[in-house]
């Protein structure tokens, strides 16, 4: 249950900072996406 529940808050985080960057963009600030999308890969090569 406690894998479940951190794999489920895993995937929340993920989505949740996936979709905060889209705005951004639009504003035309693509460094701080950019920096989350190495977070993110760097999370998930652990």
């Amino acid at each position: 249950m406690r894998k479940l529940s951190i794999f489920l808050f895993i995937v929340f985080a993920i989505v949740a900072c996936s979709s905060a960057p889209r705005p951004k963009t639009v504003d035309g600030s693509s460094r701080e996406p950019v920096n989350k999308t190495v977070i993110k890969e760097q999370i998930g090569s652990k």
